[in-house]
């Protein structure tokens, strides 16, 4: 698979945890927004709509090889993945409860996107697309 072909399977696969990660929040600001759901779930769905945005923008500044955007992306996966995996531990060896484990679940598979995009971006074929 060539470099561009990558950039575009990442840029897809983001929208897809996007889209998950909002349909999770939003099924969980309904039903533990109580009488503040009215507002939660707009507020919810707002910033879900803002995170495609993002991850359209910066799909698209990768595609059209911007190296600043890459390097960006690169330093902030590499904090994503610190952050969060001291996130996990500390859920782990924490007092658990379902929406606690509902909300590992949504960091793990955010661990997962933020290690495929380091490895995709330092792959071989990737940093050729950008030279």
């Amino acid at each position: 698979m060539e470099g561009k072909a990558k950039l575009e399977a990442l840029t897809n696969a983001w929208y897809g945890y996007t889209l998950f990660a909002a349909l999770v929040n939003i099924v969980s600001a309904f039903l533990g927004g109580g009488i503040f759901g009215f507002v939660a779930v707009p507020f919810v769905i707002f910033f879900s709509l803002f995170s495609l945005f993002v991850a359209w923008a910066i799909g698209k500044l990768l595609i059209k090889r911007s190296g600043l955007t890459r390097f960006i992306v690169l330093v902030f996966s590499g904090i994503g993945l610190l952050f969060g995996g001291l996130a996990m531990w500390k859920f782990v060896t924490g007092p658990w409860s379902f929406s606690g484990i509902v909300s590992a679940f949504v960091m793990g598979c955010g661990l997962w996107m933020q290690l495929r995009t380091l490895k995709t971006l330092t792959d071989r074929s990737v940093k050729n697309y950008f030279a």
